[in-house]
């Protein structure tokens, strides 16, 4: 990460500014003043870069999206748990990212945003293999099932009525 640099994403941020002295003197301290201060910088650069996305600038989305692509990655693992799925659902977060980007209000609700369209295109792409497992039943296993199926109901007791 060049000197200066911040990662801000999931509300915090995680600089590479000076480091702060051990004793306490004036340099310690002037290391971590400036180290806030390019903290600030790059939360400035990100704010505006992110306005620039919200606006349909494509380059800045771009570079939005390159330094968002871990986090969706990490999230989209922890909920689908399959590389391969992941994956794909990194492309779609991309597409709902894109088309979604110039409808924020905000560029501080950029982090929300990018969580809950990740969050969402799992849930979507888990809905859709739920509905694909019960599709892949070959006709062999529809046959077993219908002949217990069968076999049970007319074992179970009639009811009175």
């Amino acid at each position: 990460m060049p000197d200066g640099a911040t990662l801000y994403m999931k509300g915090s941020s995680v600089g590479t500014g000076a480091s702060t002295c051990a004793t306490g003197s004036a340099a310690g301290i002037t290391d971590t003043s400036a180290g806030k201060n390019a903290d600030k910088q790059a939360k400035k650069a990100l704010t505006k870069l992110i306005s620039k996305g919200m606006s349909g600038d494509e380059g800045a989305f771009i570079a939005l999206f390159e330094r968002s692509v871990k986090e969706i990655y990490y999230l989209a693992n922890a909920l689908l748990d399959n590389k391969a799925e992941t994956d794909d659902v990194v492309q779609e977060v991309a597409i709902a990212l894109y088309k979604g980007m110039t409808k924020l209000q905000s560029p501080y609700a950029f982090t929300s945003f990018l969580v809950a369209a990740t969050r969402n295109v799992c849930m979507s792409h888990n809905r859709k293999q739920m509905r694909h497992r019960h599709d892949s039943i070959d006709k062999d296993e529809l046959d077993v099932f219908r002949t217990q199926a069968g076999a049970f109901l007319m074992t179970a007791p009639k009811s009175c009525g």
